[in-house]
């Protein structure tokens, strides 16, 4: 989620136009709105990107690009690796932790 830092130019622009929801600092983490988008609520917004998670992250599209992808059976070990992470990042998402994708 779009996040406006402290001391960056759209945190400014989201003061200014009074649509931070909170200067908790803590929160501003990506994974909840902490202003008010244009045309969705911060709930909104933030379960959006929960649910997108969710989806990516289902047991079948996991499945689909790790143990059933063409391109990983000739790699076997390799697809059992990323199994392994994608399950991790899903117990994760879970919980409602992020995992550090990069």
């Amino acid at each position: 989620i779009l996040t406006p830092i402290p001391g960056t130019d759209f945190f400014v622009q989201m003061q200014r136009e009074g649509r931070l929801v909170h200067e908790e600092l803590h929160r501003y983490n990506g994974t909840e709105a902490v202003h008010r988008p244009r045309h969705l609520t911060p709930e909104e917004l933030t379960e959006a990107y929960w649910d997108l998670y969710q989806r990516v992250f289902s047991w079948r599209h996991i499945l689909g690009r790790t143990v059933f992808n063409r391109r990983l059976a000739r790699a076997p070990g390799r697809a059992l690796f990323y199994l392994g992470a994608n399950a991790y990042y899903r117990s994760q998402i879970q919980r409602r932790i992020a995992p550090n994708i990069l």
